[in-house]
């Protein structure tokens, strides 16, 4: 009966923690790494000297102000969800990618070459054609 309530205990802790988590470290309305997980990972480079291996590439959706503007903002969080997971995607075994704010995106490279560059963006126009091509998605 005690083991029962000890686990009923920690799974509830865990699952608490994990929220919190989310909550820190993820941008809530696009999902993928937030401000203050770009702002981590920049820091650990803080006060030295950059590696030659360390690559960033920043990302701008450019028509989301267009979008808000001629549709409304329930429309620009559709695309921003949409293009975050585009990049979330088109980053996997590659590189951290983030929300920097608005409509800014920072990918982070450690350990690169421009192979894994040139595949990210490949990655990533390969994906916004093919939302491109859907009769009901804006256009990226």
């Amino acid at each position: 009966m005690f083991l029962l309530i000890d686990f009923n205990l920690i799974s509830s802790i865990k699952i608490n923690y994990h929220n919190l988590y989310d909550v820190a470290y993820s941008d809530q309305l696009s999902g993928i790494p937030n401000r203050f997980s770009c702002d981590r990972v920049i820091e650990k480079y803080h006060d030295k000297e950059l590696p030659d291996d360390l690559s960033c590439v920043m990302i701008v959706l450019s028509n989301l102000p267009q979008v808000n503007s001629l549709y409304d903002h329930t429309t620009g969080n559709k695309l921003l969800k949409d293009f975050s997971i585009i990049l979330s995607s088109a980053a996997l075994s590659l590189c951290f990618v983030g929300r920097n704010g608005g409509n800014k995106f920072l990918a982070i490279f450690e350990h690169s070459e421009r192979q894994k560059i040139d595949t990210f963006l490949a990655r990533i126009e390969d994906r916004v054609n093919q939302h491109n091509q859907s009769s009901t998605a804006i256009s990226i």
